[in-house]
């Protein structure tokens, strides 16, 4: 009974494990760092979080299904080139649009990622490619064809209405992008923890075979979350876009893989099936802590990014060790 008792108790501890780490690593900041202990940096440590936080929603929901989407930065630059090309003004030397309404260029790049999704779940799920391979490849074959339609350019003049998500803050004080990173937090954690979708995706994701046997269309459940995981890297574009209030051709680089760490630092297994979108939010704010920890001590940048690449790693072996803690194997 003690022995059941201890494994529940260490099961519990390991599926929150990030908020202990996160805890940690903000006492340890705030003693360290005097510059840490301020309302500026929190917000900053937020307003951090809000590119990589949309990804891992959309990366989280692949992995629970037993899948990998390496597609999240070049969707976020092919939908956002798309969107320019129709909305930006013709402007020589500046990135030339079409000088069409925002509000079409919004739709065209979540239509855009929602069209990745659809083509990342066909080859993954109706042609059987393996989808680390697969979405590995189309991360550069996204990108390239990002690449023509731009020729090359980059776009910096953009309609306000495009960069308002990215650019504004509420009373001048909280950027409108963490609010967004807020409810799409709420929305997707009520999606898949209170609703039949989210059983029958970590059933997908568990045990596909059992869970085909079981009536459950895995099918289309993954496609599901390829479709969902794409307009949310297309809405990751928009927020970026407007931070930097224009759409440069090398804006994403690095944020498939940093998605995949904060997803698996925020307890969702690679292996599929398990994990929470709640959780997942606890990995993005500690790579975030991390990174303006690192900044306060003015540590160099190549080194953050080798850290990053560290992180990865530890991440990958966190999982692997609990799946074998856990499903003795």
């Amino acid at each position: 009974m003690r022995s059941i008792n201890n494994r529940v108790l260490t099961r519990i501890i390991s599926d929150n494990l990030i908020w202990f780490l996160l805890l940690i690593m903000l006492i340890i900041c705030t003693i360290s760092l005097p510059g840490f202990r301020s309302y500026n940096i929190f917000i900053n440590i937020l307003d951090k979080s809000v590119l990589l936080g949309v990804l891992v929603i959309g990366q989280a929901l692949c992995m629970m299904s037993g899948k990998l989407d390496l597609t999240a930065e070049s969707t976020m630059i092919l939908s956002t080139v798309v969107a320019a090309k129709l909305i930006a003004p013709y402007a020589i030397g500046m990135g030339s649009g079409l000088g069409l309404n925002f509000v079409i260029g919004i739709i065209a790049l979540l239509a855009v990622g929602a069209l990745v999704g659809a083509i990342n779940s066909f080859f993954v799920v109706v042609m059987k490619l393996d989808a680390m391979i697969y979405t590995l490849s189309m991360m550069l074959g996204f990108g390239g064809i990002a690449l023509l339609i731009s020729e090359g350019e980059n776009f910096f003049v953009m309609p306000k209405g495009f960069t308002f998500l990215g650019s504004q803050r509420i009373a001048g004080l909280v950027p409108v992008g963490v609010v967004v990173l807020l409810v799409c937090y709420t929305i997707f954690h009520i999606f898949v923890s209170k609703t039949a979708y989210g059983k029958k995706l970590k059933a997908t994701g568990a045990n596909p075979v059992a869970a085909r046997v079981a009536g459950v269309k895995t099918g289309k459940i993954i496609t599901t979350a390829y479709i969902l995981s794409g307009m949310l890297s297309s809405l990751a574009g928009l927020l970026i876009a407007g931070k930097l209030n224009s759409v440069l051709i090398n804006m994403t680089s690095g944020y498939s893989m940093e998605a995949v760490a904060a997803t698996i630092l925020g307890g969702v297994s690679l292996f599929g099936g398990k994990g929470s979108i709640l959780n997942s939010l606890g990995g993005v704010l500690l790579l975030s802590t991390i990174s303006t920890s690192l900044n306060l001590v003015d540590v160099s940048p190549y080194w953050i990014d080798s850290l990053r690449g560290a992180m990865i790693i530890i991440a990958v072996l966190i999982d692997a060790t609990k799946y074998k803690i856990f499903e003795g194997k």
